[in-house]
């Protein structure tokens, strides 16, 4: 270990931060961050440098007089950077973990620049978006914008859950989210039937039916503290940066209630979710456990000849896969398979509704 600003740091962190000259910022760090192998559940911007490129990134995308929230600010060496480049009418900081020293620094900046709003640890940020925001109809203009961190793919996951339900987040309208996150994990919502079957999944297909996406940025990891360690889930069947994290914009859909009506995305969910539960299963197979001998039905549907046919080029048949098809693909078989006559008394809708209410116990207790 070494010694450094009064703290000891591992010597792997304080090499790097020495290395891009950003070392004096290790002491606006509290303890238990100090080492390569913090159990932190959150990551923080270490360096300006890094700070600079978010927020250069995101600037093209600032929309003036709309509130900015940042959450998990820690010491606001990215607060600053938005400030200056962003110079937001309201930024709001939302802290969901308590450190004095990270309260010392942002009352101070809050301080010195009177349009940032300060929200202590423990709050609730779905609720406190909606109270802070002006209410729009979903297809109007962006109510707020969102900026975090993350470590893993579970906010997302909880996103769709709060879109699909008419939870908390978007009940005033849409927002437009900046995430930063790994790598591999932006990988597996921007994946397509190209990619590897661990990449393009259920989630791959509801997330780009619900968001359009890009990808700003890419950033060195080892710029954030604490430091994040890649689990090599995937690391032997994908290729992929280790040392970087991605910038992403989400946006949910303007055109979203035109192609799902509200009341159909929680059905659609699910049958996103077992067209991919094996994603080299068939996708007639599947669909016949819900409605027994519909396959030829549907493999003769105009439909289905003119618009399904898979990237081969071949039309749907018995062996066509559900991991094939791309996510307005899924999304018209969806429509389909509702308009068969034995939809209605179907088991598909008492499946369904076993499925969410255990998903739905899954989430809200994490």
């Amino acid at each position: 270990m070494a010694k450094n600003f009064g703290c000891t740091w591992s010597k792997q962190i304080l090499k790097h931060f020495t290395s891009t000259g950003q070392q004096s910022n290790l002491k606006l760090f509290p303890r238990e961050m100090r080492t390569s192998c913090s159990k932190s559940k959150f990551l923080y911007v270490a360096s300006d440098e890094t700070a600079q490129i978010i927020a250069k990134a995101i600037q093209p995308h600032y929309i003036t007089n709309v509130p900015f929230f940042e959450v998990d600010p820690g010491p606001c060496i990215l607060t600053r950077a938005f400030l200056q480049h962003l110079r937001p009418t309201t930024l709001a900081l939302i802290n969901r973990y308590k450190a004095e020293k990270f309260k010392t620094i942002q009352e101070n900046l809050k301080l010195y620049q009177p349009q940032v709003l300060l929200k202590e640890e423990h709050v609730e940020l779905f609720h406190y978006i909606s109270e802070y925001s002006v209410k729009q109809q979903w297809h109007e203009n962006i109510v707020a914008q969102l900026f975090l961190t993350l470590k893993t793919s579970r906010f997302i996951n909880y996103l769709i859950y709060d879109i699909v339900f008419e939870k908390k987040l978007c009940k005033n309208g849409r927002v437009e989210i900046f995430a930063v996150m790994p790598t591999i994990e932006s990988m597996k919502f921007m994946a397509d039937t190209e990619c590897n079957y661990m990449l393009y999944t259920h989630q791959s297909c509801m997330f780009q039916i619900l968001f359009e996406c890009e990808i700003l940025a890419e950033v060195c990891n080892l710029n954030f503290l604490p430091w994040y360690k890649d689990k090599k889930q995937l690391s032997r069947s994908v290729k992929y940066d280790e040392h970087s994290f991605c910038l992403m914009r989400m946006v949910p859909k303007k055109n979203l209630f035109s192609i799902l009506q509200p009341e159909e995305l929680p059905l659609f969910k699910y049958f996103v979710h077992q067209c991919f539960f094996k994603r080299n299963g068939h996708i007639i197979p599947i669909l016949e456990k819900w409605i027994p001998g519909i396959g030829i039905t549907i493999m003769n549907s105009k439909e289905i000849s003119s618009i399904l046919a898979p990237n081969s080029g071949e039309k749907l048949n018995m062996y066509t896969r559900s991991g094939s098809l791309t996510p307005d693909q899924i999304c018209i078989l969806f429509k389909i398979f509702q308009t068969l006559p034995q939809y209605k008394t179907s088991n598909f809708h008492n499946q369904c509704h076993k499925y969410h209410a255990k998903n739905k116990e899954e989430l809200e207790d994490d």
